[in-house]
């Protein structure tokens, strides 16, 4: 996140810079053209998803180009969230469909969830604050802007590892 902030800063003060980094990009979309790429498998399903989700008027499905700033204002917008002054554990359903289900989470530091879903990729946007996630044996921390993907049919365990309220969006979606 701080990398991407640097180089729109970057581009703010260096014109130059924005007119090189868009003759790589068109250099990058020529050769993917010419090399005449398939999309991945599950491309299409990720589209049909996104275009359920916005004719039900769901929350839109979490990717890397998700921002925490429209989450905040989404979940602003919709008053949804935690009394003031709260630290217990707030679970918030969001809507949802048979293929998608959508939910915000409030947790204050130590509390933590382990589970697994047979037949749901799970994705997590992380917020505010931290989380500590264990998958496959493996422990990482995730902070702000993050986004989590944790593959169908894996047992994990995510912990608030924050001074104040970690806060995150999360996804399940049907594989």
């Amino acid at each position: 996140k701080q990398e991407r902030e640097e180089v729109q800063q970057m581009i703010a003060l260096h014109p130059v810079i924005k007119d090189e980094l868009q003759k790589v990009e068109e250099t990058l979309l020529a050769n993917a053209a010419s090399e005449n790429l398939a999309p991945p498998e599950n491309l299409r399903n990720k589209i049909l998803l996104g275009i359920e989700a916005a004719e039900l008027g769901l929350p839109p499905l979490l990717s890397q180009v998700s921002s925490v700033d429209d989450w905040l204002e989404y979940l602003d917008k919709h008053n949804i969230g935690p009394q003031a002054g709260s630290q217990d554990l707030l679970w918030v359903d969001l809507p949802s469909s048979a293929n998608i289900t959508s939910y915000a989470v409030w947790a204050p530091n130590g509390v933590a969830v382990e589970e697994e879903h047979a037949d749901e990729e799970e994705r997590l946007l992380m917020l505010k604050g931290r989380c500590k996630i264990t998958a496959n044996g493996t422990t990482a921390f995730y902070e702000e802007g993050e986004l989590v993907h944790i593959p169908a049919g894996t047992l994990h365990k995510a912990e608030a590892a924050s001074e104040g309220l970690m806060v995150l969006i999360g996804q399940r979606v049907k594989v």
